[in-house]
């Protein structure tokens, strides 16, 4: 596949890219069901000019694009810039132009300006602009011209600007709920849900970025994690419970007053874990290292997860 760049590109190179691309990241892990959400994006990429991953908060939608074009500027040796905005932080008229009312002149509408800039046959870097935020048919159809074959923004003003082969949108969102037949039957669609990044990933990650000093209590913490929480359906020893059977029994069992995803609740646990280890002056021996680790665990665990829960619960 070409993917505009004149460059040859093949898929398996792009995949062992991308395994190599997050083994160079500290901070992530190798997730087989998510790491099926990058190709999935690509094979839309090299097929759409206009792509949408959707999915909750904390899945890994904006870590999916930024390994992506990361694994294509390798391949490439091509820039790949990501130009990000958030539609719904401004008025549709901020957005795409409007007259002004006492001069009656245009006044250029802030992403009808950076699509003016980038879209731009000259350019040699790539440039994928993604619309972060939710999707509202207040302005996304006013973008059913560039996501249709006609590939062109048409402006208020009667001004037309072509989409460049150079460029690609991309929109991050939670839901489609908003989004009309005619918007979503024009974009590639990839979807990752909460299961394609479970909370295990994220305590692994969690553990491999622990301080060098506290590198032994990472097995302790691994240990409490999996006799309280549970594992996800990614743990090898997981054969009953895809979410952990703290979570299994929440979900049937208790009534949470703030609805939280897993992983929001696994992200606050860490971190209130990660303040309690730094704050906590802990014993040089081991007996009672564990020990220690074991009750900061429990008391994160009670507040991260369980402070969601109502009262009677």
């Amino acid at each position: 596949q070409n993917n505009n760049t004149g460059i040859s590109i093949n898929k398996n190179s792009v995949k062992n890219m991308i395994v190599k691309i997050i083994e160079k990241k500290p901070y992530l892990v190798e997730h087989k069901n998510w790491q099926i959400k990058i190709l999935q994006l690509y094979e839309s990429i090299m097929v759409r000019h206009g792509v949408m991953t959707v999915g909750p908060g904390g899945s890994g939608k904006t870590t999916i694009i930024d390994v992506l074009s990361e694994s294509l500027s390798e391949i490439t040796r091509i820039s790949y810039k990501k130009i990000r905005i958030n539609p719904k932080s401004l008025r549709v008229e901020d957005l795409f132009g409007e007259t002004d009312r006492i001069s009656n002149e245009w006044v250029d509408g802030v992403f009808a300006a950076m699509w003016n800039k980038f879209n731009d046959r000259d350019r040699k870097d790539r440039i994928w602009m993604i619309c972060d935020g939710p999707v509202d048919t207040t302005w996304i159809e006013n973008l059913n011209t560039v996501l249709d074959d006609n590939k062109i923004l048409t402006l208020a003003n009667g001004d037309r600007i072509p989409m460049t082969e150079n460029v690609k949108l991309l929109f991050e969102c939670e839901d489609l709920k908003n989004a009309s037949p005619a918007t979503v039957s024009r974009t590639g669609i990839i979807y990752v849900s909460e299961i394609d990044l479970d909370w295990s990933p994220l305590l692994k990650a969690w553990l491999l970025l622990l301080p060098e000093h506290f590198k032994k209590i990472a097995p302790i913490v691994l240990s409490v994690f999996t006799k309280v929480v549970g594992e996800t359906i990614d743990d090898q020893n997981n054969k009953n419970n895809s979410i952990g059977h703290l979570f299994q029994y929440i979900s049937t069992n208790c009534h949470t007053a703030i609805n939280l995803s897993r992983i929001a609740r696994i992200q606050s646990t860490l971190k209130f874990l990660t303040s309690l280890i730094e704050s906590s002056d802990l014993s040089p021996s081991l007996t009672d290292l564990n020990s220690e680790i074991e009750k900061l665990c429990l008391l994160a665990i009670y507040w991260g997860i369980g402070g969601t829960l109502g009262r009677e619960d």
